[in-house]
């Protein structure tokens, strides 16, 4: 019965240290992310003469994304810092001069990574679907209200078969703009205009509405050589609609904010067409496999944390900050490339979304046999 009770003890005193670790380190993260997240916003002009409630209701939808990116890389680094205080401490000697095999601080760890992974797996399969439509309809309303955050001065931006090149860009209007539209077949308009005034719409079909001044218009018949119609106006109305917005914003629904159900689903789907895109089912089998191998990366990741406290006896809570760090981005770099090369068709989807995960436990295994050995 004495043992038991120091077992509980013991279990709750390393899974609350723990997750007071990971929390903190939670926070430095979700910072890092969330910031990172508006300075790209405010780069995109996005968040410019836009009302503060509708703001307020961007970042809020955003929240899931953020966590859903920050929990793995938090849970590692906590869990070496909690571990490296431990070291510190000599709290690892204690506990082994009692007789307390590792097993009993493993068992606390990776209840740890259970929880953070069950939490960011509710994150991705509930959260980030339930708010992914309700964050492209606020991107929508903050495009009504500031239609001059869809261009940016000096830039050329494509909208499917549309490219519009923009010089000066400001609340009111655009300077020296051209527009080549081939969305019709066998036909291509050509638009120019010294200055184009940007106007608000109260029609949701519309995303942008550009009003040249004095425009010019070449029309050129891609089938025929010498064919070709030009026009110029006093002035006239052109729109972007907002089918188009995919290519114009920021933010556009896909695969990765669908629910895992709503993947298999969609996945059948595409299966059962009669000419499936390969390169499009390998898309949506990778986002299927990452609702998995990201939220329950940090079961992977917390495994190694433990494995290399007690291999390299981190003494100190900068050091293993400064290794869950460095290890974090070499996991992110090996993902995105697994990510990568699965979308291109050049690697198997379960294996893109894996291979970062089988890396940390890689590495874990050949610490633990390194110990075992020593």
């Amino acid at each position: 019965m004495k043992k038991l009770r120091i077992g509980k003890t013991l279990f709750f005193y390393i899974f609350t240290e723990m997750m007071l670790y990971c929390f903190v380190s939670f926070l430095f993260f979700f910072v890092i992310f969330f910031v990172n997240n508006l300075l790209v916003e405010i780069q995109g002009n996005l968040i410019k003469n836009v009302s503060i409630a509708l703001i307020m209701k961007f970042f809020l939808y955003s929240l899931p994304i953020v966590v859903a990116n920050a929990a793995p890389y938090s849970a590692f680094v906590g869990a070496l810092m909690c571990l490296g205080r431990f070291a510190s401490d000599y709290e690892f000697i204690a506990l082994n001069s009692l007789g307390l095999s590792h097993t009993r601080i493993l068992l606390p760890t990776m209840a740890v990574a259970l929880t953070f992974s069950l939490l960011n797996f509710f994150t991705n399969d509930i959260l980030i679907p339930f708010t992914a439509p309700k964050l492209n309809d606020t991107y929508l309303e903050m495009m009504s209200e500031n239609p001059a955050m869809q261009l940016q001065s000096h830039s050329i931006r494509q909208a499917n078969q549309t490219i519009i090149a923009a010089g000066e860009v400001t609340k009111e209007g655009v300077s020296d703009i051209v527009i080549i539209d081939s969305s019709e077949p066998h036909k291509t308009t050509f638009l120019s205009a010294k200055t184009a005034k940007l106007a608000k719409t109260n029609n949701p079909e519309i995303l942008l509405s550009l009003q040249p001044i004095k425009p010019r218009l070449f029309i050129l018949d891609t089938h025929t050589k010498y064919d070709f119609d030009y026009a110029y106006a006093e002035n006239m109305t052109y729109n972007f609609l907002a089918s188009e917005q995919q290519n114009f914003g920021l933010f556009s629904l896909g695969p990765g904010q669908l629910s895992f159900s709503d993947l298999r689903k969609r996945i059948k789907e595409i299966q059962s067409e009669s000419i499936t895109n390969t390169s499009y089912l390998n898309w949506y089998n990778l986002e299927l496999h990452k609702k998995f191998s990201i939220p329950f990366g940090a079961l992977f990741f917390i495994f190694l944390a433990y494995t290399i406290s007690i291999n390299l006896k981190l003494y100190n809570q900068g050091l293993g900050f400064v290794v869950g760090l460095f290890i974090s981005v070499a996991y992110w770099a090996i993902l995105m490339m697994g990510q990568q090369l699965s979308v291109e068709n050049k690697l198997d989807s379960t294996i893109g979304a894996w291979i970062a995960n089988a890396v940390l436990l890689v590495v874990a295994l050949i610490l633990v046999w390194k110990k075992k050995r020593a």
